[in-house]
Order: structure tokens, then sequence, then C-alpha cells
């Protein structure tokens, strides 16, 4: 059944043109929508340097997206903004493109492009199907009624066009892809030490990198090893730190499946004749502290667990 049910249905029958110019499968491709003028381009996010060319000069609502998560932008000039994420490490989870557009730009300018951001990032959220990642807050613009009369319900074709095109951010008959949470407890004998810490929502990314000039924390609990910093709303766990092989009765089941996924993903390296830990081979990104120290910890902690790097005097090698 549509995940959506509250979105009114098509009365009429629709017909959508999907053309691949340069044949395949999973490459380019422009899928059309006659009635109402939208056109939207598809391709494969490592194909941003080869396509974006085209798309210089065209006013568009875009899409980033890889299987579990979306970043939804706009520009008017999409092909010069989509080069700038491509260059983006914080934009290499995305896996395809979206670009949402009309034939003819008097159809679809700038307005129009914020406009329909504002909208799909309000329609995804409200779908649950994958995570949003944000960036500047969208604009709800107040336009004269004729215009937006006339965007609306244009719009209202873009979320199918999108599905045929591949997206599964605002209709699909499988489950959501945003990782599963359990409540939490409003009070018991393992309260966290801060706001957000009972939060456990957000994906974990494998492989970030580090900028410079960060505030390094360390991790204090047993003789654990693991050093860590913020990012922007991440909290990266560093290569090298440890990760606690043993769980205690308090752990959460959404914790468990966390630290699942990390051993399924064969980031966690064993250490020889130590069974109680292992060592991350990567760098990774948690949605925040208290969920990193849960994960390295295998323990129901807070983000107190982490604490400042004490700073020390550097010691010079003369010789």
């Amino acid at each position: 059944m549509p995940a959506n049910p509250d979105r009114p249905a098509f009365t009429s029958t629709s017909a959508t043109i999907v053309n691949r110019e340069a044949g395949g499968i999973a490459g380019v491709r422009e899928v059309l929508d006659r009635t109402t003028r939208l056109s939207v381009w598809t391709f494969p996010f490592a194909a941003t340097n080869r396509v974006a060319a085209r798309l210089m000069t065209t006013a568009a609502t875009y899409i980033l997206a890889d299987h579990r998560s979306v970043y939804i932008g706009e520009s008017g000039k999409c092909g010069r903004r989509l080069l700038e994420h491509a260059a983006d490490s914080n934009k290499q989870f995305a896996r395809d493109v979206y670009v949402v557009s009309a034939f003819d730009p008097e159809w679809f300018d700038k307005t129009s492009a914020v406009q329909l951001q504002h909208r799909l990032i309000h329609s995804a959220k409200s779908a649950g199907l994958m995570e949003v990642r944000l960036g500047a807050n969208p604009q709800d613009l107040l336009l004269p009624r004729w215009l937006a009369g006339s965007n609306n319900g244009m719009f209202d074709a873009v979320p199918r066009l999108l599905f045929d095109a591949g997206l599964r951010a605002f209709d699909s008959n499988c489950d959501s892809q945003i990782m599963p949470t359990i409540a939490a407890p409003g009070s018991g004998p393992y309260s966290d030490a801060e706001v957000g810490d009972n939060d456990d929502n957000g994906s974990m990314e494998i492989a970030t990198t580090a900028p410079p000039d960060v505030e390094e924390f360390e991790l204090n609990y047993f003789d654990l090893w693991a050093r860590g910093y913020q990012f922007g709303d991440r909290f990266v766990v560093a290569a090298g730190s440890d990760f606690h092989n043993v769980e205690n009765n308090s752990v959460r089941e959404i914790i468990k499946i966390r630290r699942r996924a990390l051993l399924d993903k064969g980031v966690l390296k064993s250490i020889r004749g130590v069974e109680d830990r292992r060592r991350f081979m990567v760098a990774i990104a948690f949605p925040s502290k208290a969920i990193a120290a849960k994960i390295c910890c295998g323990a129901h902690v807070d983000s107190s667990k982490w604490q400042p790097v004490q700073v020390r005097r550097p010691i010079l090698l003369t010789a």
C-alpha cells in the first residue's frame, strides 16, 4: 500500500516517457510528462562532471540520494551547483542525482525551484521513508495567487515522476529505510546527562575525513582507548579507536542493531591476543556524541564519557 495514503491519488490516466539517449539501464535518463511540461533528469552521482554541462543555466530543484537518505536543494544554475557538490566531501554519500525542471524555462524559474524545494522537504519528512539531510533552511515564498496556483498544480505530479525515475523518498511499497528506533523510557536508572542523548535517530557515516583544527575528545570508560571530535551535527570517532565487544544488560536494541551493522560492514578489526575489543579501521561519523559513546562502550552511557584531550607540552626532538 502507498506509504503516504493521505496524498490524493491521481484520478486520471497519466503517461510517463523515459528517454535513455545513451542506452544502458542505470545511466543518464530523462523522465518526461508532456501534460505538466515537467522533466526529471536522473543520473549516477559519479557522472555529475559529465552531465552538469547541459544543466549550467537550468533553474531546478535537485535531489542527491543514496538508498537511505536524501539531500534536496535548489539553484538557478543547477549544473554549476551540482559541480560544487561533486567536489564537496559532505556530499559523497550520494549515489544518484534527480533534477526537476521543465521543458520551457518560463514555466520553471528560480522562484519555482525554491518553492518546490520547500514542498519536497516537507513531503519527504512526512513520508518518513528516508532520512532528510538538511542544509540551509528551505524558504516558503509568498507568491502571487496566480503563480502559486499554477505551480502547485504542476508540482502535484513531481512525486510521481520521481518515483518513475527510481526515487523512493515520497512513495514506496517497501518499509522505511531509516534505521528503526525504539522509544526510550521517560525515567529509569540510566538517565542521560544532556538533552538529546535519548535520541538514537540519524545515520552513521563510514570512512569520513577529519577537518583541521578541531577539539579532540578521548573516551573515559574502563581502559578503552578512543578519540573523537565534533564536526557539524555529527560526532566522528577516529580510526584506531577501540570498540568494546562486550554488551551489558542496559544496551537498547537500537544500539545493538547499530553495533551489528558495523560488524557486518567489516570496518572493525580483531586485535591479536585481545578478546574484549576490536579496532575501528576507518573514521565513523555518528549522529551524536552520546550515540558514539553507547556504541563504542557497549553500554547505556552518556556523552560525558567523552572528555576533552588534555593539552600536553609538545616534545621537540633535536637529534
